[in-house]
């Protein structure tokens, strides 16, 4: 988990004075509270630097898939949309697929 800026910051937040080398000690757990703790701040921090977030890992068969935060300016209002629209609105956004049949072992 990277974001030393944004770890300085949340420290700052507690009254920590926080150095490279200290947020570079953290552990992962120590990181995970100080978002859990923080999560407003957190969220501006990326809505402000960055459009979107991810990370991609491989399966144990060798499949990359991603892990991803994407913040849409178009996107609906979670709290008051109705549940089709958000439907509808993902569904356009949101794809995938499969590679053709050429050897059965591969699905």
């Amino acid at each position: 988990m990277s974001w030393p800026e944004m770890f300085r910051i949340i420290g700052q937040q507690s009254g920590r004075q926080m150095t490279d080398d200290d947020i570079a000690t953290l552990s992962y757990e120590e990181k995970s509270t100080m978002l859990h703790n923080d999560p407003v701040l957190a969220a501006r921090h990326f809505d402000h630097r960055h459009k979107a977030f991810f990370r991609i890992e491989i399966l144990l068969r060798g499949s990359p898939h991603a892990h991803c935060l994407i913040w849409m300016a178009d996107g609906p209002d979670m709290s008051t949309t109705m549940k089709a629209e958000i439907e509808t609105y993902f569904g356009s956004k949101i794809t995938a697929q499969l590679p053709p049949v050429v050897d059965s072992q591969v699905h």
